[in-house]
């Protein structure tokens, strides 16, 4: 990668980072709590992978934020949302930690490096996960911190195979990337009081599924970006910009059903200085921290729809899925509206009874 994408990357980054605030060399800024977190949704979505160094951005699909969640499980869970019959998909959870008392943690609570950081590339392990082809993505993330600005913004999720090296010798920017997902969320305001987030569903058109495991771990990387040309070159955003933090699944001890975990506390972040290539001596670190949630990574979330019928997530496919199904449907409710077109009708129910008779 670093003969390939990271070559683009550095071209891209030289022509903004004049106008960038980034982290110290001596180290990262303090960590801050974060709350008040606003809900965004992406205007268009695409599959994205690496070719030959470019990004290659597959057909842009308009996104559509109607549908329920019947059916839908964990991947991998970095975020902090339930998960199962009933969930909406927020990040929750921060008021059921067992430091939350001591140290102040909310419901929305999550932790950043502060207003000013700019960390538009960073690359993580992911170790254990579910297997399924990605439905929804969850992620958090600060913004500009002024809410007098405004910028286009693109988040970029690209999976991996590839493992990181945790002694921080090597740097993944030789690791390959074939798979991946883009949400574009047009121009959006700047904040500076409380984050964004995401909850973005509708995504199995995309045909994107997990990395397989390879030496224990596989990686991924994420990106912001203002803007992708017609060769697959893009353009960072402006910043500031980071993701906020939170604790993978396995690790939480929230009550919410979260899946997957990191093998190592180890990320490597573009922050020293931010150029698109990862220095392994100098971007390289340990987010193993001395609060709670301990260690952190980055706000992300993974869900599949495996056994659609499968209604109250349960991992069962039996007579219980259909009558919850049959009071959402009764009443009117959105989790009902099974075909994902905005409106509880006829053709729900039709195509619940299809699926429930096929089975899983």
């Amino acid at each position: 990668m670093r003969q390939g994408i990271n070559a683009v990357l550095m071209i891209t980054m030289a022509t903004i980072l004049a106008g960038v605030l980034t982290a110290p060399a001596a180290g990262k800024p303090p960590l801050q709590m974060a709350g008040n977190g606003v809900k965004v949704d992406p205007i268009r979505v695409a599959a994205v992978k690496v070719v030959d160094g470019r990004l290659q951005v597959g057909e842009w699909v308009e996104y559509n934020p109607f549908g329920g969640r019947s059916g839908e499980r964990c991947l991998y869970d970095c975020y902090g949302r339930a998960w199962g019959q009933g969930s909406t998909g927020e990040p929750v959870g921060g008021d059921t930690m067992p430091c939350s008392s001591s140290i102040g943690l909310s419901a929305s609570s999550r932790w950043y490096f502060g207003g000013d950081y700019y960390l538009p590339y960073t690359v993580d392990d992911i170790s254990e996960w579910e297997s399924g082809t990605i439905e929804s993505i969850g992620a958090a993330w600060w913004w500009l911190n002024d809410n007098q600005r405004s910028e286009r913004c693109l988040l970029a999720f690209l999976l991996s195979n590839d493992p990181i090296n945790t002694t921080c010798a090597v740097s993944p920017d030789s690791n390959v990337y074939t798979s991946g997902v883009i949400l574009d969320f047009g121009v959006l305001a700047g904040r500076s009081e409380g984050y964004l987030y995401t909850d973005t569903t509708g995504l199995g058109v995309l045909h994107q599924s997990m990395p397989r495991i390879k030496d224990n771990s596989a990686s991924h990387a994420l990106f912001f970006f203002e803007d992708i040309d017609e060769f697959g070159i893009p353009t960072f955003a402006r910043g500031p910009c980071q993701f906020m933090l939170w604790a993978a699944g396995k690790i939480r001890d929230d009550g919410l059903n979260a899946c997957g975990d990191q093998w190592s506390t180890i990320a490597y972040d573009d922050d020293n200085p931010s150029d698109g290539v990862l220095d392994a001596n100098l971007e390289c670190y340990d987010y193993n921290v001395d609060f709670c949630p301990s260690p952190v990574s980055k706000c992300v979330c993974f869900g599949a729809v495996g056994c659609r019928p499968d209604y109250n997530g349960d991992g069962f496919l039996d007579g219980d899925d259909f009558d919850a199904f049959m009071v959402d449907y009764v009443f009117g409710w959105q989790a009902a509206d099974y075909d994902g077109n905005g409106f509880v009708t006829g053709d729900d129910f039709d195509a619940f009874v299809i699926d429930f008779e096929a089975g899983c």
